[in-house]
């Protein structure tokens, strides 16, 4: 599993005892169920659509390790508290950042020196908890706005469309170049249009390359233009600042050396480039219209 090489091989430069943060890995695990994380891993997710936690558990940064560790210190601290299984009674859900948000908050009123305790009745129904402290008691509710980076279009579109590219590329032995320029809202089913479209185009290079003629192609409508073409030595780079280009990705094929942790192969410095995707959009305006 990434996370735990990566925690033994960083725990000591974030100050993290080992042994702790192997317990707070098991801990989390037993909020989601081994069956359920062994489930979403058998299935072909981005980290777009990965549950929050299942998203930590599974990753190879410091923010991982550290969140992980947060939940299982708060599952701790509230150990014996009865509504502590109410609060996580379905941790699988939308539910969680609020989830985490609201034990934060109690654990800190807590080391505070307030009596605390989840979930209490209130005439109007349950609260997220109450503390007392000098004999005052508060009622509280908390909310988080949901963090929604990963669902927007600027982020979904650059990824949806490397993936189509790099699959119905397969084995060809050359990359592809995509262009995209958003000019109005999207609108219905347009990362189905877009994996579509862009399937085609790729179709369409592979052949222009086969024949040996300008593998330069596009798709270009109201809403949108999408050209595609062959990678060569004139074709622009991924640079801080691409261009004029709001977002610039790679998406690149690394070797890997049986045995060797996931997080190494961040380090490997070999790679074989498959797609670059530069995309520009629209500017103090929504992407995708709404309700739509």
């Amino acid at each position: 599993m990434s996370w735990l090489s990566f925690a033994e091989a960083q725990h000591t430069s974030i100050g993290f005892d080992l042994d702790s943060l192997l317990e707070s890995y098991d801990m989390a695990r037993s909020v989601l169920g081994a069956d359920w994380l062994d489930n979403q891993g058998q299935k072909d997710r981005t980290v777009d659509q990965l549950h929050p936690l299942t998203r930590e558990l599974k990753s190879s940064t410091n923010q991982g390790l550290v969140t992980v560790t947060e939940l299982a210190m708060y599952l701790r601290s509230f150990a014996s508290d009865p509504a502590l299984g109410g609060v996580l009674a379905d941790p699988r859900s939308d539910k969680y950042p609020s989830t985490l948000f609201e034990l934060a908050m109690t654990h800190r009123w807590k080391k505070a020196g307030a009596d605390v305790r989840l979930q209490p009745p209130t005439p109007s129904g349950i609260a997220d908890f109450d503390a007392s402290i000098e004999g005052l008691r508060f009622v509280v509710e908390c909310s988080v706005s949901p963090d929604r980076v990963f669902e927007q279009a600027d982020f979904v579109l650059p990824r949806l469309v490397s993936h189509v590219v790099a699959d119905a590329l397969d084995r060809e032995p050359f990359a592809i170049a995509v262009w995209v320029t958003v000019s109005e809202p999207l609108t219905g089913d347009w990362q189905g249009e877009f994996r579509r479209i862009v399937k085609t185009l790729v179709r369409q290079v592979i052949d222009h390359t086969r024949k040996g003629t300008d593998t330069h192609v596009s798709h270009i409508t109201q809403a949108w233009r999408i050209e595609l073409g062959r990678i060569t030595e004139s074709t622009e780079d991924i640079s801080p600042g691409s261009g004029n280009w709001d977002v610039a990705v790679r998406t690149s094929l690394k070797p890997r050396t049986e045995g060797q942790a996931e997080y190494k192969i961040l380090e490997e410095r070999r790679r074989l480039e498959r797609v670059r995707v530069f995309l520009k959009g629209l500017r103090g305006i929504e992407w995708v219209k709404s309700g739509a």
